[in-house]
């Protein structure tokens, strides 16, 4: 899927740190697009898109400045990594945070407590 599909309806090229500060403030039916390096870790640069609910499109990857980005993760996802680390007494750093999104989007699971 490219940027510029129909159903794609903004978009905002960020990073994680960003939107782990923000988090609260975020409207949670938007959706993260994140890369992956070549270390196969989760890239910091992120893409908050506004998309259709409705789209029907099959691609995992979404094609933006030349590299692809999974967008399938809603923000209340990384809104509830944010919680479940303030529940379970983690460190609530902003690096902290980024981190335990990192391991959500690649493992779609709650970092394991320290």
């Amino acid at each position: 899927m490219n940027i510029d599909e129909p159903g794609v309806h903004s978009y905002k090229v960020t990073d994680l740190r960003t939107v782990m500060s923000e988090i609260d403030d975020l409207n949670g039916y938007n959706l993260i697009a994140y890369r992956l390096t070549p270390e196969d870790t989760c890239a910091d640069d992120v893409i908050v898109l506004d998309i259709d609910p409705y789209l029907e499109n099959d691609d995992e990857f979404l094609t933006f400045d030349g590299r692809d980005y999974n967008w399938e993760v809603e923000l209340f996802s990384l809104k509830s990594v944010k919680r479940y680390a303030e529940e379970n007494g983690n460190s609530t750093s902003l690096e902290a945070l980024c981190d335990a999104a990192k391991y959500f989007l690649l493992n779609r699971a709650y970092a394991p407590s320290d």
